[in-house]
């Protein structure tokens, strides 16, 4: 049933811009802005979350072996393709240049030579949100202990075993980008905090203005009424209608005020998220120095920064 509920949620997922609690912003509030807040979910990446550990490890623990197969037999010049799900989804990337199916027997990894050796233990590891895939980085080091390059690797399994979709080969020299969680594709939700705090702060832009006019409105309204009340001091209806109207008028301001608090909350949010996504892509690197990798979080940040990566059990 967890399946079930993340797939048909994998089409909204990219909005991804979490908010404390949904019930924040009611449907007073645009449209667009209320559908954004109610899909959004505590754990950051909106309505394709993390999975549990267990799930995940379901696919984290086979996924060495079937690097270290695909290795061995690279380095030994022998057929990778048993290692691979084979499709038109295959695919296996060097220097830009993508070789699919039907070509995977004759590449020349130029990783897997004489000497080399795949350390077994896993850069980062995460499972798509919707179940189907996962993704992993690993390096593979020269003799004498030196990175030699690093692989990027997506499985999905055929009857029931995990396999190679795609794999992306990296030079020591080569620039390489920690992986993160997604939904459906890696990097779906990369920029997802970005783009869901962007489309906040224009939905909640358009919603001051709004606040703005209709609280002028009700004000001039108030002062209208207030001044044929006062025009006529022994009218109970006029002097009623007066009241009920400059009433209105604070409910409007009220809501502007309120509007104008979330907004700057937004504003907030959304600068954060930039500055965020800013330092991600600032920890691309030379594949040589991958091994870094293992001290970031589940949010790309290093371990202890941000103190929110315990429990989601994501990057191991």
């Amino acid at each position: 049933m967890h399946r079930g509920i993340l797939a048909t949620a994998a089409g909204i997922a990219v909005v991804g811009y979490a908010q404390t609690a949904a019930a924040q912003y009611m449907p007073h509030l645009d449209p667009n802005l209320y559908m954004l807040t109610v899909m959004n979910m505590n754990n950051g990446y909106g309505a394709c979350g993390p999975m549990p550990a267990a799930e995940i490890d379901e696919a984290r623990l086979p996924a060495p072996q079937v690097m270290q197969a695909y290795f061995a037999a690279a380095q030994a010049r022998q057929p990778v393709s048993p290692q691979f799900r084979l499709g038109s989804r295959t695919a296996w990337v060097l220097d830009g240049q993508t070789t699919g199916e039907t070509g995977l027997d004759a590449v020349v990894d130029p990783l897997a030579v004489a000497g080399n050796r795949l350390d077994p233990e896993t850069l980062r590891f995460f499972r798509a949100g919707t179940a189907g895939t996962a993704q992993g980085q690993w390096l593979v080091l020269a003799a004498d202990g030196s990175v030699a390059g690093a692989y990027t690797a997506q499985f999905q399994r055929e009857d029931g075993v995990w396999k190679l979709l795609r794999l992306e080969v990296s030079r020591a020299d080569d620039m390489l980008a920690p992986i993160m969680h997604y939904c459906t594709n890696p990097g779906d939700l990369t920029n997802a905090r970005v783009t869901g705090g962007e489309n906040q702060v224009t939905a909640l832009e358009r919603q001051l203005e709004r606040a703005e006019r209709r609280r002028a409105e009700a004000d001039a309204r108030a002062v209208e009424a207030e001044a044929s009340a006062a025009a006529e001091p022994g009218s109970a209806r006029r002097a009623t209608l007066a009241r009920e109207r400059r009433a209105q008028a604070a409910e409007r301001l009220a809501d502007l005020e309120e509007t104008r608090t979330k907004l700057a909350e937004a504003r907030d949010k959304l600068a954060e998220a930039r500055a965020d996504l800013a330092a991600l892509e600032a920890r691309t690197t030379q594949a040589r120095n991958a091994a870094a990798f293992r001290l970031l979080d589940d949010d790309g940040k290093p371990k202890g920064e941000g103190g929110e990566d315990e429990g989601k059990g994501e990057a191991r």
